[in-house]
């Protein structure tokens, strides 16, 4: 009995751990921009969005490593995995539906388009579900799933582009919404009434759905959202790092369940939303890679990702538990549980042998 202890001793020590382990993979959409002049007018400026690229971000710099062009669609502003399937789900534009992307001069005549696509993991490659219809002036600024039962929930925001008035001019701005995973139909849950420019929406583990704001007209703030009729109640303000006073928006988030916080991108727009003074430490506009912790609400940088000439609005992280499929160990592994395995046998039928002939 003591050699099968140790030799269960043995195996457990070479056999490899982390039956309950978390994999932690952070996804994320760019969309490079060019910002150009059209024609002698110096008003007519187009800012031309190319195809939209599924990348992979490091968790601790944040460096982009490229999968593959979401072929045909543009400005991608939600991405999130089905809790089920697995699925990568993805609203964008179309690129086909729009020549012109902005034009600064007539971009209240310009209604915006945007498509449910499912999306190749290894290739970014886009399948299309289904056209979102939207009132005109309002975009998905976020899309992310219940756990409980993969609904997919979406908050609305208004082209800050269109008169610079982010409170008028459209009908579901501000907005919570559930998308059909199965065609695209958008069904407007409620105002939060909160105005922003921009919001990011996520779930935590116990489906409580967080909204984090820009601090375009207010400072940055953290509320929870009602998943029955949209409306807002305040937690608190975010925390941002030294060096990101002015405009900041958080453009998208997604938990990781092993630490319980989440993961941001942070677009630093830079400048002051107000009469307050920028240090002379502050960080370049861009985007960040960040992590916001629930119960402090600080948010922490983990690297830059990439300049203000790419927009990053979508972002999902990919929680696995890794069960191992069948035990292995190395070929040397083996030939030495073999051994010990026979060793073991060897004394265990002599003993046998010697007890008989007692």
């Amino acid at each position: 009995m003591r050699i099968l202890s140790f030799l269960f001793l043995i195996m457990t020590v070479a056999l490899p751990a982390g039956f309950s382990a978390y994999a932690q993979d952070i996804f994320a959409i760019g969309t490079e921009r060019t910002i150009r002049q059209i024609g002698e007018d110096l008003n007519l400026i187009r800012i031309p969005f190319e195809e939209s690229v599924l990348y992979t971000l490091d968790p601790l710099t944040g460096t982009p490593l490229e999968i593959g062009p979401i072929e045909g669609y543009t400005r991608c502003s939600g991405l999130d995995i089905h809790p089920f399937t697995g699925e990568f789900f993805a609203v964008c534009e179309k690129i086909e539906v729009r020549e012109e992307p902005i034009l600064e001069t007539n971009a209240d005549e310009i209604p915006f388009s945007m498509y449910l696509l499912i999306l190749d993991p290894n290739t970014g490659q886009p399948t299309e579900v289904g056209e979102i219809e939207l009132s005109k002036g309002d975009f998905i600024s976020d899309i992310s799933f219940r756990n409980s039962d993969a609904t997919l929930f979406a908050h609305l925001n208004a082209d800050i582009n269109i008169g610079n008035d982010v409170s008028a001019k459209t009908i579901a701005a501000n907005s919570l919404g559930i998308i059909n995973t199965q065609n695209g139909a958008l069904s407007i849950v409620g105002s939060t009434g909160i105005t922003d420019a921009w919001s990011a929406i996520g779930f935590n583990k116990m489906d409580s759905l967080i909204q984090c704001t820009d601090n375009r007209f207010t400072p940055g703030l953290i509320n929870l959202l009602n998943q029955n009729t949209g409306l807002a109640s305040f937690l608190g303000n975010l925390i941002y790092p030294p060096g990101f006073e002015g405009l900041n928006i958080i453009a998208s988030k997604d938990l990781d369940n092993a630490s319980g916080q989440f993961f941001a991108v942070l677009v630093h727009i830079g400048g002051a939303p107000d009469d307050r003074d920028i240090t002379t430490n502050a960080e370049l506009p861009g985007n960040f890679l960040v992590t916001i912790q629930q119960n402090t609400r600080a948010i922490e940088v983990r690297g830059f990702i990439a300049d203000e000439e790419k927009q990053f609005a979508a972002l999902a992280v990919r929680n696995e538990k890794e069960v191992a499929e069948v035990p292995t160990l190395s070929e040397y592994g083996l030939i030495a549980t073999v051994i010990m395995l026979l060793g073991a046998s060897v004394v265990f039928l002599r003993r046998r042998q010697i007890k008989s002939e007692i």
